[in-house]
């Protein structure tokens, strides 16, 4: 229903799904100083896949990510997330946690001297709200990239940075030919854990696996899906209610001016 404070506000309709817990649209559009009366319409629906999701938690809980003074005893050494899907799913199965007090302290020791990146600034604002509560020990990096090629840039520089190089002979003792420089450095650099959906560009993994890259600079990344993206059933139905409905809206407006 249409508020009355609302009455002569003209209607805007978004087709889009809300984002939790924080969406821009609706932030700018509810503001006083806006001419309209925003209104949400999903066109596609998002399926989470929630063991995955809790195996991820797991991953935090069981004290696999707890900080040692050895960064490469870490099983990943840092998280990639570049959709606001990603961020809901995960910020969901951690609120699971708020009535078991032993796995949130682990889960918050776990994210110490964690980066945690990614790419735009509306999946840093959700992000940032799940980090404050459960992980405020992390930090947040990349929200200034704007895209996938950019984030990847960023995050060969930022992470490499966090691992020392030094010289060392081990690739010229060792007995086994597949072994390679980089496969020496990454021994001592975790890989990044990227949650995605099952719908997605290859850039970010393609950059920082890159086999040509420089020896050292090579970053493991292991993408784990955690939704999966369908079209929104009674879409059609939904959109030629609110059309209806708000042209009703409208018209009773005129009549009672």
């Amino acid at each position: 229903m249409t508020s009355t404070k609302n009455i002569n506000k003209p209607p805007i309709i978004l087709l889009k799904t809300k984002s939790t817990p924080h969406d821009n649209y609706s932030d700018y559009f509810h503001h006083p100083t806006s001419n309209y009366t925003p209104t949400f319409i999903p066109v596609l629906s998002h399926n989470f896949h929630t063991e995955r999701l809790r195996s991820i938690r797991e991953l935090f809980t069981s004290g696999q990510l707890l900080p040692s003074q050895k960064k490469n005893d870490r099983k990943y050494g840092g998280l990639i997330f570049t959709s606001q899907r990603a961020v809901e799913g995960f910020g969901r199965v951690l609120a699971e946690l708020d009535d078991d007090s032993s796995a949130l302290n682990t889960l918050k020791t776990s994210s110490q001297n964690l980066p945690i990146y990614t790419v735009g600034p509306a999946t840093s604002r959700s992000l940032t709200t799940i980090v404050d509560r459960y992980l405020p020990h992390a930090s947040i990096h990349g929200a200034d990239t704007g895209n996938g090629e950019a984030l990847a840039k960023y995050i060969l520089e930022h992470y490499n940075s966090l691992y020392t190089t030094t010289t060392t002979t081990t690739t010229t003792t060792t007995s086994n030919p597949n072994v390679g420089e980089d496969d020496v450095y990454n021994k001592h650099k975790p890989p990044l854990l990227f949650l995605v959906g099952e719908q997605r560009r290859d850039i970010i993994p393609r950059t920082l696996m890159n086999p040509d890259l420089p020896p050292g600079e090579y970053v493991g990344v292991d993408e784990v899906i955690v939704y999966e993206t369908g079209v929104m059933e009674g879409f059609e139905e939904s959109f030629k209610g609110v059309i209806e409905r708000e042209r009703e809206v409208m018209r009773n407006n005129n009549n009672n001016t």
